[in-house]
């Protein structure tokens, strides 16, 4: 029965012989498991991968990526069909010969409003749908829908495409809204106009808690790069100069850095180039400082530029989960500093990662006039498109700045009037961060005011 197994993503790693020439390759393919009794087994959808796209050369994330959604739409099918959903009820016996436009229609819907991703998503999740559909059609595997022969735009021009549309479906997929304010606010990708401080406070509170990757850091923030470029830089792809030029050779060295990793997901490259960092004196210090470190630190693997304290590597699930301690740490730090509130309240409660790099660095150039096509360029884009959504999310993030400042200007005029009565400002400020039951009663109204203000 199709509801007692779940797909799964997995990657594997392939030995390519050519003639004399054997290249070790990590592929992605779609795995089955039987959850009742735990057997494992390739999913004959794997197919659907290599065809659309390892085939077509695309790198290891790339392939990923619609790998990982069609996984996830298979597994919701399985759950709509436990939960006796009407739309999904024949699907039990039918099995994935009964997928309609329907299915791809609600799970469409699904990840649109319960999930909240945002409309640049769906497109790319209803493209990866529509051709997996087609895979369907081609392996006779189809149920009444029809297969649309048409002309789409890509980045490359007008171009023949077969695809089905979802938009004939009995309940066509709901849609976020071009300007979904508050799916720009989902995550942060810039630090606003105080970034220039706000950056070297950030470096500085990862220089002291993991010196280890200070350098990478900044890197992001200085040049764009991805957590994976930066964990993929050797000690020789650094051309540095101190006081003139610094420039990173970003290349996918996985089979290089990390050959015991299954799953190089977090690893992989995007776009290999040869990437300028802004230079200045942080990079200077922080050039010099990686270099001690490098010779004072017995290196398991020689090449590696980023290396932990065992000597190791690092990997983009460790450098992920050290940016994510520094951003805590951060937080914490301005969280201290009344004159620095609108700094705060602009990045508390929001989620931000280490894609913050990318922003600043956009900000950094957007700030002296580089002509838009060139910033693009200087990011790593795989399109222009990429920067244009960039800067919709920034532009609505300058909103949320705004309002900060507004907050900060309350809490200051109110700080000064708390000094003024000689109200206790530790319990007030404590208060303003966990709430009224913290404070003391006879502080209550004063509290109960701002706090009114605030919100």
């Amino acid at each position: 029965m199709l509801t007692d197994y779940e797909y799964f993503v997995r990657e594997t790693k392939i030995k390519l012989i050519e003639g004399n020439v054997s290249e070790e390759r990590a592929v992605i393919n779609i795995g089955i498991r039987n959850k009742v009794d735990g057997t494992i087994a390739a999913s004959p959808l794997t197919d659907f991968i290599i065809k659309h796209y390892e085939s077509a050369g695309s790198r290891l994330n790339t392939s990923k990526a619609p790998a990982d959604l069609i996984v996830r739409f298979l597994n919701f099918v399985n759950l709509k069909i436990e939960e006796n959903d009407m739309d999904f009820k024949e699907l039990r016996h039918l099995g994935i010969r009964g997928l309609n436009l329907q299915h791809g229609s609600r799970f469409l819907t699904h990840q649109a409003i319960t999930k909240g991703n945002k409309r640049e998503t769906i497109k790319y999740y209803e493209n990866y749908l529509s051709d997996f559909y087609l895979f369907l059609h081609t392996q006779g595997l189809t149920n009444g829908y029809s297969i649309i022969n048409g002309k789409v735009m890509t980045r490359y021009g007008e171009r023949e495409k077969r695809y089905v549309n979802f938009n004939d479906a009995p309940e066509p997929p709901i849609r976020p809204t071009k300007n979904q304010v508050q799916q720009s606010f989902k995550k942060l990708k810039d630090f606003g106009g105080n970034r220039l401080t706000m950056v070297s406070e950030f470096i500085g509170v990862a220089n002291s808690l993991y010196p280890e990757i200070a350098l990478g850091i900044a890197f992001m923030f200085y040049g764009g790069l991805r957590r994976g470029e930066v964990i993929n830089l050797t000690r020789d792809s650094v051309r540095y100069k101190q006081n003139s030029h610094c420039i990173v050779e970003i290349r996918n060295r996985t089979m290089l850095l990390f050959p015991h990793i299954k799953n190089n997901s977090k690893n992989q490259v995007k776009i290999e180039r040869d990437q300028i960092i802004l230079t200045n004196p942080i990079i200077d210090a922080l050039y010099e400082s990686q270099l001690k470190f490098l010779s004072k630190r017995k290196a398991n693997n020689p090449n590696a530029l980023f290396v932990n304290r065992d000597g190791n590597p690092i990997t983009g699930k460790s450098f992920e989960d050290k940016f994510n301690k520094i951003r805590v740490e951060y937080e914490k730090v301005l969280s201290r500093k009344l004159d620095r509130r609108a700094d705060y309240e602009y990045i508390k409660g929001v989620r931000w990662s280490n894609h913050i790099g990318r922003g600043v660095f956009t900000n950094f150039l957007l700030s002296i006039g580089t002509p838009l096509t060139e910033v693009s360029i200087a990011r790593g884009d795989s399109s222009p498109e990429s920067l244009l959504a960039y800067i919709e999310e920034l532009n609505a993030q300058a909103a949320l700045r705004k309002g900060s400042e507004i907050i900060a200007e309350i809490y200051k005029d109110y700080k000064e009037r708390i000094a003024e009565e000689k109200i206790n400002g530790t319990a007030i400020s404590k208060a303003f961060e966990k709430g009224v039951s913290t404070l003391a009663p006879q502080y209550i109204s004063t509290f109960k005011e701002l706090y009114t203000k605030i919100v």
